[in-house]
Formats: C-alpha cells, sequence, structure tokens
C-alpha cells in the first residue's frame, strides 16, 4: 500500500534477512535462498534510489553475502562466487573511501575469505590463496590496532586454521600446514589466558591441537 516508504522498505528487508537466517538454521537452505533473494532485491532497490547513503550501499553488500552464503550451502559454488565478489566489490569501495572505519575493515576481510572459500570449491587453489593472504594481513592490522578487541584476535586464529587446513588436505603440504596451525594455536593460547572463561576459545583451541598431532 506505500511501496516508495523507505523506512517501511528497510524493514521488509530486515524481516526478510531474519527468516532467512532462520531457515539456514534449520538447513532449508532453499527456503533461506528465497528469503535472502528478496533481501538483497530491496535492499537493491533502496541503494539504487540512495547511491550516495553508504548505510544502503554497505548493507546491499551484506545481503549479496547471505545469498552467496546460501548457494555455498547448495552447491552452487559459482553462483555463490557472483554474489561474493559483489560483496568484495563494494567493500573495497567503501574500505578505500573510509579507510578508518573499522566495520568496512573486517567485513572486507571477511569478503577475501568468502572469495577464498569458493575458490577452493571450485579447484582454484591458486586464487584462493591470494584471497586468503589478503584476509590475513587485514585481520593481523585489526588485530594490532584494536588490541582489546578479542573478536578480531580469534578472526585471525580462525583464519590460520582454516587456511592450515586448506594446505593439509587440498595440497598435501603437511608443512605449511602445520606453520599456519602453530600460528593459530599462538593467538588461542593468549586468548584462553586472556578469557578463561570463555569455552569458545578453548574448543577451537582444541581442535587446532588436534590436528597439530596428526
Amino acid at each position: 500500500s506505500d511501496p516508495i516508504n523507505t523506512e517501511l522498505k528497510m524493514r521488509l528487508a530486515n524481516a526478510h534477512k531474519d527468516k532467512g537466517w532462520s531457515y539456514m538454521y534449520l538447513k532449508d537452505h532453499e527456503a533461506a535462498l528465497n528469503k535472502f533473494k528478496e533481501y538483497q532485491n530491496l535492499n537493491e532497490e533502496l541503494f539504487t534510489a540512495h547511491p550516495t547513503n553508504t548505510d544502503f550501499k554497505y548493507v546491499y553488500a551484506v545481503s549479496c553475502q547471505a545469498v552467496g552464503r546460501a548457494y555455498a550451502e547448495l552447491g552452487q559454488h559459482e553462483k555463490a562466487l557472483a554474489n561474493y565478489k559483489i560483496y568484495n566489490r563494494i567493500l573495497e569501495e567503501l574500505y578505500t573511501s573510509y579507510p578508518d572505519q573499522v566495520n568496512f575493515k573486517n567485513s572486507l576481510a571477511i569478503s577475501y575469505e568468502k572469495l577464498g572459500q569458493a575458490h577452493v570449491e571450485l579447484g582454484h587453489f591458486k586464487k584462493a590463496l591470494g584471497f586468503y593472504d589478503k584476509e590475513v594481513k587485514l585481520f593481523k592490522e585489526l588485530s594490532e590496532d584494536h588490541n582489546e578487541n578479542l573478536r578480531f584476535k580469534k578472526s585471525l586464529a580462525v583464519t590460520y586454521a582454516i587456511i592450515g587446513e586448506f594446505y593439509a588436505a587440498k595440497l598435501n603440504d603437511r608443512q605449511k600446514a602445520f606453520e599456519h596451525y602453530k600460528a593459530a594455536e599462538a593467538i588461542l593460547l593468549e586468548l584462553v589466558e586472556l578469557a578463561p572463561g570463555y569455552d569458545q576459545y578453548k574448543n577451537i583451541l582444541s581442535q587446532v591441537q588436534e590436528e597439530l598431532k596428526n
């Protein structure tokens, strides 16, 4: 009844997003994809109508990431990659324009992770490594510049672990895998010491140390 109402369109987009993630948690990836596409379409309309609005631009990028994630869960990795590329392109633009905006830098690092994962699934291992290297660089900078934010340290540790698994499972390079798992372990040991009551750090550390035994 009021299709040009920006506030209502934003609220509707968020409702589709929330339903999409609910379906993802329920492992109904087709339903999640449909909801994420509606989320994406509305955010694209908002961004197109307000091209100078940074918030609309960022949220449109995030919606592309959600669509890509659903495609990845469905095994449609080319389509996942196409959406991750849009996510990455927009975040590169935002970070270039606003280099001091921590959220943009963090999201850009995540976009490199998503591109790396998609390329791994498609067998493009050299490209995947290039994106993983970019992800590591950004998370290193974030964890050094914002030492009090343990989330960035955890992200860096998990990235090292992902790369370690990649070297072990895809490239059969146990030495490189070991080096990355050790880097992850060092950060996780620090996190466990800093936040001894937070079980997630302990659980990730246990998984990494198990890989180091193999």
